[in-house]
């Protein structure tokens, strides 16, 4: 399952520290700072800035209209599906592929693995830029329509399958009825307990 968020720039620094874990102090009770260890950055290898430094070169060379309503990130969550029978690390490592290919990757800011709350997954950033008659810009509504929206899961399960050779049960309902936040998953399933 896979979630879509989009940011605004007073929001970025928050989101990035987060996912990085740089932060004291942490809001989501879930976490488990003594496993925080465990997680990783599969993106460091191929975008080695800091967020803020990445994301003002990155703004630097592309058009990018100067309002503060403008999404200059995204960020797709991606879960481990709960029956998922493979290697842990060669899912994301997959799902990274995918979308570092989709959104192109010199636009990824970050791709963190979190395996310190209670189900693993992958926290993709990238900078929506697309090019339009030959010049790059930020523009979110270009980059993911809503085409992509209908489409995601299951391209994402497609590659998922054809890569690792074995099921991937990404399309799990809980996509169903559209995109939901992260929170209205944690409340679902927190109904569902009691």
């Amino acid at each position: 399952m896979a979630h879509l968020e989009k940011c605004k720039a007073n929001q970025v620094n928050g989101l990035c520290l987060h996912d990085s874990r740089a932060c004291k102090g942490h809001s989501n009770e879930e976490i488990d700072v003594e496993r925080s260890h465990l997680n990783y950055n599969l993106a460091e290898n191929i975008q080695p800035l800091n967020h803020n430094d990445f994301i003002k070169q990155r703004l630097s060379e592309v058009k990018c209209i100067k309002r503060a309503d403008v999404n200059i990130m995204a960020s797709w969550c991606v879960t481990l599906p709960k029956d998922f029978q493979g290697d842990e690390r060669a899912f994301f490592e997959s799902a990274f592929s995918f979308m570092a290919d989709k959104y192109g990757a010199k636009n990824v800011i970050s791709a963190y693995v979190h395996n310190d709350e209670k189900t693993p997954h992958l926290h993709f950033k990238f900078m929506p830029i697309v090019e339009d008659k030959g010049v790059e810009k930020v523009c979110f509504d270009k980059c993911v329509t809503r085409k992509d929206y209908k489409s995601f899961h299951k391209e994402l399960k497609a590659h998922l399958e054809n890569d690792l050779g074995i099921p991937c049960n990404i399309l799990n309902g809980a996509t169903e009825n559209g995109n939901k936040t992260v929170q209205e998953l944690k409340n679902k399933e927190l109904t569902e307990q009691n």
